[in-house]
């Protein structure tokens, strides 16, 4: 399969680990925006003629040659770029855009990195890819496919190759899945950690901030932390002077940093009836993924 849209068909060698994980806590009734998937096999398919100017780019590099290493990820990205979806396959991948999602959305476009050893994926206990492969928010239906092939040449890009490198991972033993869910406006947004990063301890943390979920995750934004027991759920706060936060550009696709309101630059971005919640969610997300910590 290469369009894949039922969630208890996704698994990590068809989807990546990070979509197999958000389709295992759709399944279990979690609020997960929807989204579909174009397997790793796809990207197989519409890349392998392309693999030996691949290789022949990737020759040589090494992590001492940054030049290299980018000229590399900039001539690998302009032939990926230059791939052309088949019609059967393009019409397949709008026509389930448009049923899964509706009249004039936007998604968020996401890639998620698949190897033949599966400890050598992204989001796989051994390698979490952290910030290597590519994002795309507020994509319209035109900007899609465009996108897509954008995705694709993330598994080639200087972060990626960095990584691998670094890693002792084959440049070549990638596939790229992607993932195309609904966007959700926020304006608040939190990350949660299952357990303490700091210590591993069990108890739930919550990074938190205004606007859109980019900029608390990479933390470009001022945040909030909320630290909650797991056996007594109290919360301590270390909160921060929220003064900026990421909000949709009107340039479409664009994301911009203004500032924040007064009135809420000093307020807690979570207050006691969001997130006294969190913990059971937490134990719930962890529950569902079969991790001990997320």
């Amino acid at each position: 399969m290469e369009i894949i849209d039922r969630y208890q068909t996704m698994t990590p060698d068809n989807v990546g680990g990070k979509f197999y994980s958000q389709a295992r806590l759709k399944a279990e009734g979690l609020p997960v925006p929807g989204f579909f998937c174009l397997s790793a096999s796809l990207f197989d398919r519409l890349v392998q003629p392309l693999r030996h100017r691949i290789e022949i780019h990737l020759a040589g590099v090494d992590l001492n040659d940054r030049n290299h290493l980018q000229k590399a990820a900039r001539h690998i990205a302009a032939l990926i770029s230059e791939i052309r979806f088949d019609p059967a396959t393009e019409a397949a991948i709008l026509a389930r855009f448009d049923e899964r999602f509706g009249p004039n959305p936007t998604v968020s476009v996401r890639a998620s990195m698949v190897a033949k050893r599966r400890e050598f994926s992204e989001d796989s206990a051994d390698n979490p890819f952290a910030g290597i492969s590519d994002s795309y928010l507020y994509v319209s239906r035109s900007q899609l496919l465009t996108r897509i092939r954008d995705c694709w040449a993330s598994a080639f890009g200087e972060k990626a190759l960095v990584y691998r490198l670094s890693q002792g991972i084959d440049l070549l033993d990638v596939s790229v899945a992607v993932g195309i869910q609904r966007m959700v406006d926020g304006e608040r947004s939190f990350v949660m950690f299952t357990c303490d990063p700091t210590s591993l301890a069990r108890d739930t943390v919550i990074v938190a901030g205004y606007g859109i979920g980019e900029g608390v995750v990479q933390e470009t934004v001022p945040v909030d932390h909320y630290f909650i027991g797991c056996k007594t759920a109290q919360v301590r706060q270390v909160l921060a002077d929220k003064h900026s936060q990421l909000v949709r550009d009107q340039t479409p696709g664009e994301l911009t940093k203004r500032r924040s309101p007064r009135n809420c630059a000093k307020r807690p971005v979570c207050r006691s009836r969001r997130y006294t919640s969190s913990p059971t969610t937490a134990a719930e997300s962890r529950r569902c993924s079969g991790c001990r910590k997320i």
